[in-house]
């Protein structure tokens, strides 16, 4: 489906100015002076392929990329107000049909409801360093086979023969439709200004760290946010820009790009021992994350040992010596007796049972002593 729309470059600019700036980070605004573009004219219509039953494709390609590190990605789009997602792409040469498949970069991006007409800007995740010996390169957008809502490409009016520009559907086609465009693209590249340098974050586990900047100039300061997941910290020494381990939240930046690392460990918890004067109570660590094992030691005093069954932590009794450390701190119990205590049962037949065994035994050593001395 193809529609064309006349309109004067004056009120293309009164449309423009009037878009507000969007909050989120992938719209807003009006492209900047360093991008590369071959937009040359004003609005001229905005193009979508009729059958979506297939990935489209919608490239521009430019020329200018030596030696420049591409940082964003604009373009100007009408959408009917309905979030949706599509792929940026970017290839070093026009791709064959059966090489759309392969970029050299791509993203999923996201187009946020209610925005309209509009240019939109796509942050690179990772900024593209073009190779020294590539200097014109195919950017723009697939978008994937049945689609929820309409998303139109707006073109300029300068016909360029359908040597920039092209759309069509992927390699599953046995068509392209209209694969050589007439017509450029509103697709412009943003690349880093003279003396910037790129800020990237390796994706860690059980936490995320942000930079407040995504460039940065030498000796610009850089800001982050450290936040870890609910029971974990990072690990200290560990927050890091290339290998300048970085003190604080804050780094100075250097005159190349940087890669920001950290690790993120889980918070372990304490292991506390209850004081006994009849003994001591000791483990094979002080601090344990959850699921590690601990070894629980006693030293009973001279003439006194562990109750059986008393050895507990946080009330829990202990099997053996080991435990499995929960998640949360403990405090490990446990109660030491004489060892030539009679046993409290709380059975009084016993105990007055056991109290004349020990009567008996009195009485019958005192009668073989006093047959003895009247023998003698």
């Amino acid at each position: 489906m193809k529609r064309k729309i006349a309109i004067c470059l004056v009120t293309l600019l009164a449309v423009l100015l009037a878009t507000p700036i969007q909050a989120h980070a992938l719209a807003g605004g009006m492209p900047s002076a360093n991008t590369i573009s071959i937009d040359n004219g004003f609005f001229n219509g905005s193009y979508q392929l009729t059958d979506q039953t297939q990935p489209s494709y919608y490239m521009n390609r430019m020329s200018g990329f030596t030696g420049k590190t591409i940082t964003r990605v604009w373009a100007y789009l009408e959408s009917h107000y309905t979030q949706q997602t599509m792929t940026l792409q970017i290839y070093s040469a026009e791709p064959m049909p059966a090489e759309l498949s392969m970029p050299i970069y791509e993203q999923e991006v996201t187009i946020l409801a209610t925005e309209g007409e509009s240019w939109y800007s796509f942050d690179l995740t990772t900024p593209f360093v073009v190779p020294f010996d590539t200097d014109t390169m195919f950017i723009g957008f697939r978008r994937e086979a049945n689609p929820t809502a309409v998303l139109r490409f707006s073109v300029d009016n300068s016909s360029n023969s359908g040597m920039n520009s092209f759309m069509g559907f992927g390699p599953d086609s046995n068509t392209l439709a209209s694969w050589d465009l007439p017509y450029n693209y509103f697709i412009r590249a943003e690349y880093l200004e003279e003396g910037n340098y790129t800020i990237s974050v390796t994706p860690p586990m059980h936490g995320t760290i942000v930079a407040d900047k995504a460039t940065a100039a030498f000796e610009d300061t850089v800001s982050l946010v450290i936040t870890p997941e609910a029971g974990y910290r990072l690990v200290a020494g560990s927050l890091m820009y290339n290998t300048t381990p970085i003190a604080g939240t804050e780094f100075t930046m250097p005159s190349e790009n940087v890669v920001i690392s950290g690790t993120f460990e889980l918070i372990p918890f304490e292991i506390a021992v209850e004081v006994d004067p009849n003994g001591t109570l000791g483990s094979d660590k002080e601090l344990a994350n959850p699921g590690d094992i601990v070894t629980v030691t006693f030293t009973p005093k001279a003439g006194f040992r562990l109750v059986a069954g008393s050895l507990k932590y946080n009330g829990i009794a202990i099997v053996g010596t080991t435990f499995v450390m929960p998640a949360a701190s403990v405090t490990i119990t446990g109660d030491f007796e004489l060892i030539n205590q009679i046993p409290n049962t709380g059975d009084a037949n016993v105990n007055t049972a056991s109290s004349l065994m020990v009567l008996g035994l009195f009485l019958v050593s005192g009668s073989i002593l006093s047959k003895k001395k009247k023998k003698s």
